[in-house]
């Protein structure tokens, strides 16, 4: 997220998409290497009851949850993934700023992700509804100052740290209820998050094809308030 994506969007924009394609194969294979040789091993004795562990597919909190963060995922990263395309076609900048934009706004969700423990462990919900609110409003400008590179980038700087706390959010949301389970549940958020991921992909790419590049901006906000709709329903809920 950081280092990555923008990496790839300059290499693949001032010099080839194989230079990209190579970059990524560069740091997958030191990860590889990393993961084989310096990563632990962590075994536990007391392994989870399989039955316990799934006990919890039973409460409508837990599928709450689920819906919650697949429609997240898919509005934050829906957008993100045509970010590139969008500063380099809708605002025209050159892919070296395009890159120094994506570096902040990666830059800035580690920000997010320190600020992200105090606010959700004072109130979760009310740090994810200000949260999607404000991302929503955040679209917002970038929809009406898309061709505006300094608000824009202005913007996308605050939009980092609030997508940062956000995906820890969908991440505490889903676990946080559940502590006996959460190996279980930590595994669902990993799938969910990438259906999540691919959702938003489809959704923000047929809106791209078929209406206007800009146009993902509104798609994004739909899924945003469709997962408010969704938060506020599972904060009826008790587990």
């Amino acid at each position: 997220m950081v280092l990555g994506v923008p990496m790839a969007s300059f290499l693949g924009g001032n010099l080839s998409y194989q230079a990209a394609q190579g970059f990524f194969a560069f740091l997958t294979s030191i990860t590889f290497v990393l993961t084989v040789f310096f990563i632990p091993n962590i075994s536990k004795r007391d392994k989870p009851h399989l039955k316990e562990q799934l006990s919890i597919l039973k409460t409508p909190l837990l599928w709450l949850s689920i819906a919650f963060v697949i429609i997240i995922q898919a509005a934050i990263f829906g957008f993100y993934g045509y970010l590139s395309e969008f500063l380099h076609k809708v605002t025209q900048l050159n892919f070296t700023y395009i890159s120094i934009v994506l570096a902040i706004y990666g830059g800035t969700n580690i920000i997010g992700n320190i600020i992200a423990g105090k606010t959700l462990s004072k109130n979760a919900n009310k740090s994810l509804i200000f949260n999607i609110l404000a991302m929503s409003f955040l679209y917002v400008a970038i929809f009406i100052e898309a061709q505006n590179a300094l608000l824009l980038s202005m913007t996308i700087f605050v939009l980092g740290i609030l997508a940062g706390i956000l995906n820890n959010g969908v991440h505490f949301i889903i676990t946080h209820p559940f502590p006996k389970q959460a190996e279980f549940t930590n595994g669902i958020f990993m799938s969910e998050a990438n259906i999540g991921l691919s959702l938003g992909a489809i959704i923000c790419g047929y809106v791209a094809d078929m209406i206007d590049l800009k146009m993902i901006a509104i798609s994004t906000i739909l899924l945003m308030i469709l997962g408010l709709f969704i938060l506020l329903i599972r904060a009826r809920i008790r587990v």
